[in-house]
C-alpha cells in the first residue's frame, strides 16, 4: 500500500520499470487505489487541510502530532491505464483482489510476466 502516496504520473512510471525489470516467468503483487468512497465531510476537510494556511497545522496540534507533519497524499489510479502499461509489458497472467480500507477503494494486482 505505496502507491496511493506517489503522485499518479510517477508511480506509473515506476511501476512500468518495475515490470520491465521482472525477470520472465516472475511474479508481482501490488496494491492500487482507484476510486475514493468518502462522505463530503471528510472531503471538505481533506480540501481544507490541503488548501488553507494553518489549517494542517492546527489539526496536528490536535491530534498530538508534530506540527509541520504533511498532509498525507492519497492518490487514485486508473486502472485501465495500469492494465494497458501490463499488456504492453507481456503481462498475461492476473488476479485481482478488492480492497476497501476506511473508503479508499483499491485493488491489489497479482500477475506474472510471459
Amino acid at each position: 500500500i505505496v502507491f496511493q502516496h506517489i503522485a499518479v504520473q510517477r508511480g506509473e512510471t515506476i511501476f512500468s520499470k518495475l515490470i520491465e525489470h521482472l525477470a520472465e516467468g516472475g511474479v508481482g503483487a501490488l496494491h492500487f487505489n482507484y476510486h475514493r468512497n468518502v462522505s463530503p465531510q471528510v472531503r471538505i476537510g481533506h480540501w481544507i487541510r490541503k488548501y488553507i494556511p494553518l489549517a494542517n497545522k492546527a489539526v496536528n496540534i490536535i491530534s498530538k502530532k508534530p506540527l509541520n507533519s504533511p498532509l498525507m497524499q492519497m492518490n487514485r489510479y486508473n486502472l485501465n491505464k495500469l492494465f494497458l502499461i501490463m499488456q504492453e509489458k507481456n503481462i498475461q497472467n492476473t488476479y485481482i483482489q478488492m480492497t476497501d480500507s476506511s473508503g479508499q477503494l483499491g485493488v491489489i494486482l497479482y500477475f506474472q510476466k510471459q
